[in-house]
């Protein structure tokens, strides 16, 4: 190798190098910013947009639900509802969006039945999740499950749940069972389309039987008369009511 092409070498390589620098300044003062939704794992991402400086919290992060238990109640001939009550260990990580699925099953374990419905879960929360009106038109009930049926997405938050209080005022038996109760938004925010799910159980806290209605607004500060009914009578001597108003933090305005 001559002196002479050594140097064109030398020549071209410095060339090359001063060119990659420009170019690389060039794409690091003008690249996009990282964010929580441009489907890479970047900045401080610990996985593919979630993590770090995320709302969107990584599903290794958050420890997942436990459902404590789910049971059919049947409500008239082939007509059943079921409740499964399930918990959020999760101190600041909650789920806007919860789709799931409860079978109903026979004797033999074969599902018979099933009913869909989505919801949503606050942190640190032990919930019910009701479906009504299930209709098993073949075999006999004798249990559920449930089954969380999309990818369920955290998000951490650090926004109080709403204090919502509620007690029973009254229990009429005949002709069929009604039970009525009162609940208070003792929150300085207005509620639209407030769930409340009660869970009926005998002296022994079985749970034999369920409802569910719909509050269209509560204001801050304010009450509301509700009421659950059944179209036939109980199957035990209803002896405790565990009643559950529910909104999701996730609905709240900003302030």
């Amino acid at each position: 190798m001559t002196w002479r092409f050594r140097r064109q070498l030398t020549i071209v390589f410095v060339i090359l190098v001063f060119f990659a620098v420009i170019f690389s300044l060039i794409y690091f003062y003008t690249r996009p910013a990282p964010t929580c939704f441009d489907g890479v794992q970047n900045g401080a991402e610990q996985g593919v947009d979630c993590g770090g400086t995320c709302v969107k919290i990584c599903s290794d992060q958050a420890i997942p639900l436990i459902t404590l238990w789910t049971r059919p109640f049947e409500i008239s001939p082939g007509v059943y509802s079921a409740v499964a009550y399930v918990e959020n260990p999760n101190r600041n990580l909650g789920v806007p969006y919860l789709a799931y699925k409860i079978d109903l099953a026979d004797e033999t374990g074969r599902v018979v039945a099933s009913g869909t419905g989505y919801t949503f879960v606050n942190p640190s929360e032990r919930l019910p999740i009701f479906i009504g009106n299930i209709r098993a038109t073949t075999g006999s009930v004798k249990s559920a499950y449930i089954e969380f049926t999309e990818p369920i997405e955290w998000k951490k938050l650090s926004r109080e749940v709403p204090k919502l209080s509620i007690r029973q005022t009254g229990l009429e038996l005949l002709p069929t069972p009604r039970l009525t109760a009162e609940v208070t938004n003792g929150s300085i925010y207005d509620i639209n389309n407030l769930p409340v799910v009660v869970v009926i159980s005998d002296q022994n806290g079985n749970s034999f039987t369920g409802s569910a209605t719909l509050v269209d607004r509560l204001p801050a500060g304010g009450q509301a008369q509700i009421s659950f009914t059944w179209p036939l009578s109980f199957s035990s001597e209803p002896v405790l009511f565990d009643l559950y108003p529910r909104t999701s933090v996730f609905d709240l305005p900003q302030i």
